[in-house]
């Protein structure tokens, strides 16, 4: 005898998600320390650098980069890789040897070799297991500043298409909120600085003119 099996049908509801997207414009402005610390552990490391809200992932590696006239350096890169963008490492500094498991505090500056003026300053970090020079070492932090890069005729910028004289409004879009503000306002001279904190180690700050409200300086470190 044959045996009839039901057929039971299945109702596949799919439900879909919405997502408001928030458009936020960016604007087209454009010694070595002897101090070394420990080698510190990097907070949670992600393959995304966006959180859901579109805002930069600061707890994220991959949201610690700088990026050259279109070129981008990452953690990865070694300080030697930075001058393939056309800017040149202080030759003093690049022969300077960094211990296993530190990083240079103060930094190694680079400079518009057709001006022969600094534009940043990186800090050199070595996470190998024997000495190694500044050039080959990697990139542990990066700090810009208004002063040298108003003579800079490129475009540098970090995550978030944030560069020197953006606007506040600009870097609140890109990263929220910051965890700590520094109104500096017993400082005529000094801008708010604007903090965003993983932790001691890791971390961005962004300097914003009170007057004009654009940043003039920004500061990154993940060790």
């Amino acid at each position: 005898m044959r045996k009839i099996i039901p057929v039971t049908i299945f109702i596949v509801i799919v439900i879909s998600s919405v997502f408001v997207f928030t458009g936020c414009g960016k604007s087209n402005s454009n010694n070595i320390s002897k101090n070394i610390l420990e080698l510190n552990e990097v907070n949670s490391i992600s393959t995304e650098n966006q959180l859901s809200d579109g805002k930069v992932d600061i707890k994220d590696k991959n949201s610690y980069y700088f990026i050259i006239n279109g070129q981008k350096f990452t953690t990865d890169n070694q300080l030697k890789d930075i001058e393939n963008a056309g800017v040149v490492q202080d030759n003093n500094s690049a022969q300077a040897e960094v211990q296993k498991n530190t990083l240079y505090i103060g930094g190694v500056y680079f400079r518009n070799p057709e001006t022969n003026r600094t534009v940043f300053s990186v800090m050199p970090v070595n996470n190998q297991a024997e000495p190694v020079l500044c050039s080959n070492a990697n990139i542990g932090g990066f700090n810009i500043e208004n002063y040298y890069y108003k003579d800079y005729k490129g475009k540098i910028e970090v995550a978030g298409g944030i560069s020197i004289g953006s606007t506040l409004d600009e870097l609140v879009c890109s990263y929220g909120e910051p965890t700590e503000k520094d109104m500096r306002s017993n400082y005529d001279n000094l801008g708010i600085l604007y903090k965003y904190k993983v932790g001691f180690y890791q971390y961005f700050e962004f300097e914003i003119d009170k007057s004009e409200k654009k940043i003039t300086k920004i500061m990154w470190r993940l060790y």
